[in-house]
């Protein structure tokens, strides 16, 4: 048993290809029943692992369904008409490696209910179909276990079942080189040995080659001639065996022996791409003549040898394999017994060329800037990147079998309506490791809220070779129509006397300035003084009193750019006798109106100012701190005696003295039991004792609190403290012990 296709070692398709337990053969008179175990091969990525329809493509099949391995069988479809009817068997195959460019229903495009994008002439079993007219399956739920879907995997074997008879002469393939000229080393060889003993035998004979399989085979230059030499010998038993390693121990007779046959030349074959993978499809033919021996019959033991020129034609793209085979002329003369091994074929890999679409797509506005984002009813255009990803050779040298590269541009809208579509090429060559930007589409535009834009290299590259890897030749980016976003942002800052300052002073001029920022979008604001003028802001000022100081619009002179912050003209000034102002402003409303601000919520900033002032109760002790009742004492009245400091942490920037007189309040429980003004300079503490006289007091903790600016009449800031009041207030008691 051999592998039909001798590219590929039998252990690729079945298990213990060496372990002949594992493999049964039964047979009667007539019939022969062989039993192998079969692999299953399927597809994997370039990190060996496995690839799916729902992981890779997006089709939920119930399961984690793989694809089978390129080479090794088909993936099949259920076909229907696109409104679920079908007459009869209707399928449609892909094998790994093919495009729907190139008419294969290739997963990614077909969509999650079944239906196939538009667009393509897909191969079916009934003729050729516009993707736009047949689907997967009836309807929904398709793909529901794996519905409409087929794995077929191929075992093309062939079985040789030879009748034995006495074999006297054979013509033996020995040998076939493929050489570098420029360095004389063989780069791709066939040998074949014979036993010296028992040369008729095929079992005892033994191929030894440096590929079997073009994708592993040496890369060859479409640029150099290489050199070709063959070899085959004359074995003959007609005068009886002999050990055909001592060729010195022959007859006479034996040596004599010959082919009868003249001239002695080979059938040199060349097969190209997919056909290298064919046995017996042949894209050239010729015969060559021996340079040693051409009009001498051969004698026993006795080899014709060959030798030729080679060069990779033009038209080759992939592979190339090239095979010598003896001509039938000495199976005629019955010379030539076992047919078998009468050839020897050599592989040679191109080296391949792969050009891909890049991902750095641009979206181009009508102010010929790159976005983002775009805005419903602009033109609108595309520029797309290809890049030269493997390989020397130029692309684009010649119109009719190297084209310069050819994309086509698809954009659908949100409901998938094609918007636009157009098929561009670039004046450019693309050279090897090179990105170029192809030509700018024709404007178009859109009212959808998002937007698809595809390119996907034309199949002409692929066709002409000029393709290797269809997996990077389309792109697909998605846009959205979100306009631009300008809107406030901190910090607001306060001056006062040119300076900027973080606390504000009463009766004192100051100012505020505001920054605004350009949050989305890719186009500038305040590039035309209707259309799209440069920022305004409408700012308001209140003090504590919430009594409006001053209400300004001001616009800036700059350009807002994508991403940036600029800052707004200072305000004008202000000021107040109270200790505290809140500044606000907000996006002047033209810039919405015009399309120029997309989000209201961060179109307003506000800040509070103010002045420093915290007041503090600290260090308070009730004396007497604990008291002791007497036998049937429920309570007793007692004076009671509060120490306690009063601080005031208020100051200005520089230093000034503000004079200040906050209320201080005493509660004996929830009942106030004294209040008074206690007058105390900023940055200075008042320590203070307060007696109260005739406090019932009970058993266990009678409770005491000293709060200042209880009524919050005064405000209070402090920088970096959430709270300022938190302090104001501290708790003590005193502990009444029963009897």
């Amino acid at each position: 048993m051999k592998d039909y296709h001798n590219y590929i070692d039998l252990a690729e398709y079945i298990y213990d290809i060496d372990n002949a337990s594992k493999h049964k053969i039964e047979h009667t008179v007539n019939q022969a029943k062989i039993t192998v175990p079969l692999r299953f091969n399927y597809q994997t990525d370039e990190w060996g692992g496995l690839l799916y329809y729902d992981q890779d493509f997006g089709l939920d099949v119930g399961f984690r369904m793989p694809f089978v391995k390129q080479g090794f069988g088909n993936n099949g479809y259920s076909i229907y008409r696109r409104n679920g009817t079908r007459s009869g068997e209707w399928a449609a195959y892909w094998n790994w490696g093919q495009t729907p460019e190139e008419g294969y229903l290739h997963p990614s495009i077909i969509n999650p209910d079944g239906t196939l994008k538009p667009g393509y002439k897909i191969k079916t079993t009934r003729g050729d179909y516009d993707s736009s007219q047949i689907r997967i399956g009836s309807g929904r739920g398709v793909f529901n276990s794996g519905g409409a879907l087929n794995l077929t995997f191929g075992y093309p074997f062939e079985f040789n079942f030879y009748i034995e008879r006495d074999i006297q002469a054979d013509m033996v393939m020995r040998e076939l080189e493929l050489i570098d000229t420029e360095t004389g080393e063989v780069i791709e060889s066939f040998k074949r040995e014979v036993d010296s003993l028992d040369p008729f035998n095929t079992n005892k004979q033994k191929i030894i080659r440096t590929n079997s399989n073009p994708r592993n085979a040496s890369t060859l230059s479409r640029d150099k001639t290489y050199r070709v030499k063959a070899k085959y010998q004359f074995i003959s038993f007609e005068e009886g065996a002999f050990d055909i390693s001592k060729p010195e121990l022959m007859k006479p007779e034996q040596r004599e022996l010959s082919t009868e046959v003249i001239p002695n030349d080979l059938d040199v074959h060349y097969s190209y791409d997919d056909h290298v993978f064919i046995d017996g499809v042949f894209d050239q033919s010729h015969k060559e003549l021996s340079i040693d021996k051409p009009y001498i019959e051969l004698k026993n033991l006795e080899y014709a040898t060959f030798e030729w020129e080679y060069k990779v034609p033009d038209t080759a793209k992939k592979y190339v394999k090239i095979a010598g085979v003896i001509p039938n002329t000495f199976a005629q003369k019955e010379k030539d017994t076992i047919n078998t091994n009468n050839w020897a074929a050599i592989f040679g890999r191109l080296e391949p060329t792969d050009i891909g679409m890049h991902k750095n797509v641009r979206l181009i506005n009508n102010n010929n800037e790159a976005m983002r984002t775009y805005r419903k009813g602009e033109p609108l255009r595309l520029i797309f990147p290809v890049e030269h990803v493997l390989g020397e050779r130029i692309v684009g040298t010649d119109p009719a079998k190297n084209p310069k590269v050819i994309i086509n541009v698809e954009v659908e809208d949100k409901e998938g309506n094609i918007v636009h579509q157009e098929r561009i090429q670039t004046p450019e060559l693309l050279h090897s490791k090179e990105k170029i930007d192809m030509p700018i589409t024709k404007p178009f535009t859109t009212e959808s809220d998002k937007i698809t834009a595809c390119a996907t290299i034309d199949p002409i590259h692929r066709e002409l070779g000029y393709n290797d890897d269809s997996r990077n030749d389309k792109i697909c980016v998605t846009f959205k129509a979100s306009g631009v976003d300008i809107g406030m942002a901190a910090p607001v800052e306060l001056y006062r006397g040119g300076q900027r300052v973080k606390f504000f002073e009463p009766n004192k001029s100051h100012t505020v300035q505001f920054n605004v920022k350009h949050f989305l979008g890719d186009e500038a604001v305040g590039l035309d003084a209707a259309k799209n003028p440069k920022v305004k802001i409408n700012i308001k000022v209140m003090d504590a009193n919430k009594r409006l100081l001053f209400d300004q619009t001001v616009q800036t002179n700059q350009i807002l750019n994508p991403s940036a912050t600029i800052k707004m003209p200072m305000s004008k000034s202000f000021t107040t006798e109270t200790g505290m102002i809140r500044a606000c402003a907000t996006i002047d409303p033209i810039h919405a109106e015009l399309g120029y601000n997309s989000n209201p919520t961060n179109d307003t900033i506000c800040a509070n100012f103010m002045m420093v002032k915290n007041y503090t109760i600290r260090d308070l002790r009730a004396y007497p701190q604990s008291i002791h009742f007497g036998k049937n004492e429920s309570q007793v009245k007692q004076n009671v005696t509060l120490n306690f400091t009063v601080i005031n942490e208020s100051s200005d920037e520089h230093g000034g003295n503000l004079p200040s007189s906050p209320i201080v309040e005493i509660k004996h429980g929830n009942q106030i039991v004294w209040r008074s003004s206690v007058s105390i300079s900023p940055g200075q503490s008042r320590k203070m004792s307060v007696t109260i006289p005739n406090r019932i007091l009970r058993p266990g903790d009678n409770v005491f609190s000293v709060e200042v600016n209880p009524d919050r009449t005064i405000l209070e800031f402090k920088p970096g403290v959430s709270n300022p009041y938190a302090d104001n207030k501290a708790t003590t008691s005193i502990r009444g012990v029963e009897y």
